[in-house]
């Protein structure tokens, strides 16, 4: 136990349990043995229950077989939440159980209060998530950041809210979003400091992303598995970034909805 999470160490994932809320991080390495065997890029990949009711989530598998580009999209970094730099191609995918090498594992750091911090190490910088409470139980409050190694380019860095099927998401101020599932809704605050803040709030809304979004993303983004052999969709958030110093706050914050 660590400020309040129940941490596994041999599986490398952390879990975290309220009234209102149910966070499972993954803290896990790529895969199984030497290939990483079955391995997705979710490294510090967060999902969140409201009230017994999945928000944010895994994508899932989808079929090994079945559509080989959308498996792959579904095992890649931009199918999931982890911080990670715009347009990494690393570790390399080579097939369904096969990747090229691991990443590093992500180190874990409870922080002096209830926080916990994760750190991923990448050929190109270093990727940092920070999960604090708020009070009285009211949400949660997720810190990224990117710090590039020195001489490296690519400053950027992404961040993908994929909520689950069934979700609506409903877009309040600039940086305010509200999600409603199930009968429940959470509020989303972004900070200011996010260099791009994109809602993709329908399925076929490519329109939504920037120019430069990979040509798989573009196709497949949004695409969810629960089940094996399953595919359906559900809406998302976008978030870029740029390299942080002390005064950048990268930050999104889930609140309980006073009507839920």
């Amino acid at each position: 136990m660590a400020g309040g999470w129940r941490i596994y160490s041999e599986s490398g994932f952390a879990l975290s349990r309220s009234r209102n809320w149910t966070l499972r991080w993954d803290l896990s390495p790529l895969g199984y043995l030497s290939t990483a065997a079955h391995g997705h890029l979710d490294a510090l990949h967060v999902s969140i229950w409201f009230r017994g009711v999945a928000m944010v989530i895994d994508p899932g598998t989808g079929a090994y077989y079945e559509d080989n580009q959308l498996r792959t999209y579904l095992a890649s970094w931009e199918a999931h939440n982890g911080p990670h730099p715009v347009g990494l191609d690393f570790p390399k995918r080579l097939g369904p159980f096969l990747w090229a090498a691991h990443h590093a594992e992500p180190n874990l750091e409870p922080g002096a209060d209830t926080s916990l911090s994760g750190e991923l190490s990448l050929p190109s910088g270093l990727v940092k998530r920070t999960l604090v409470p708020q009070d009285r139980d009211l949400g949660w409050q997720v810190h990224d950041t990117f710090q590039p190694h020195r001489g490296k380019g690519g400053y950027e860095f992404c961040v993908h809210w994929q909520f689950a099927p069934g979700a609506r998401l409903e877009k309040l101020a600039e940086r305010r979003f509200r999600v409603g599932r199930n009968g429940v809704s959470i509020e989303i605050q972004v900070s200011v400091d996010w260099v791009e803040v994109q809602a993709v709030t329908e399925k076929g809304s490519r329109a939504l992303l920037s120019a430069a979004t990979p040509e798989s993303e573009a196709r497949w983004v949004g695409t969810v598995s629960s089940v094996f052999r399953k595919t359906e969709w559900g809406p998302l958030l976008k978030l870029v970034g740029g390299a942080s110093d002390k005064s950048c706050v990268f930050s999104t914050t889930f609140l309980a909805c006073v009507d839920s």
